[in-house]
């Protein structure tokens, strides 16, 4: 049995942020060589340099817009592949009759791309995992259903 499963997409709000953080610490740095290098021109600095933001702003927001991923329920383990992550635990580890909706905070790994989507699944032993497939509901039957 080989079933997989979408990552619920970052929020929006995630996207903007990382790439204004991003385009901020690459600006901050730019606005000041540029000033420096404009022999003290402040208007010429805020120009050049808010060219340089807006640029470096646009290309983070399209690298921070990437698709997150996938989970694929394989006959012997959950393996998630997102970006350079790749995980793989062995569902021997997993109890999937106790699959639920929700975030666990004390969960570890957490795999949370948006929390409305989490499902904890508890483990035998240690922390649970806490990932978020796009169709939870679906996710948790397709797990109970492979326990069978």
């Amino acid at each position: 049995m080989h079933t997989r499963f979408e990552l619920a997409p970052t929020s929006r709000r995630q996207d903007w942020e990382k790439a204004f953080a991003f385009a901020f610490a690459i600006g901050a740095p730019a606005y000041f060589s540029l000033y420096l290098l404009s022999d003290r021109s402040l208007p010429i600095a805020l120009i050049a340099g808010s060219v340089c933001f807006v640029g470096v702003f646009i290309v983070a927001l399209a690298v921070s817009t990437t698709s997150p991923g996938h989970l694929a329920l394989l006959d012997d383990a959950v393996q998630l592949d997102s970006g350079h992550l790749h995980l793989r635990v062995p569902l021997a580890e997993l109890d999937l009759a106790a699959a639920r909706l929700g975030d666990d905070a004390d969960a570890s790994p957490r795999l949370i791309t948006r929390a409305a989507h989490a499902v904890t699944i508890p483990r035998h032993s240690g922390p649970a995992l806490v990932v978020t497939p796009l169709d939870s509901a679906a996710f948790i039957q397709t797990l109970r259903q492979h326990r069978k």
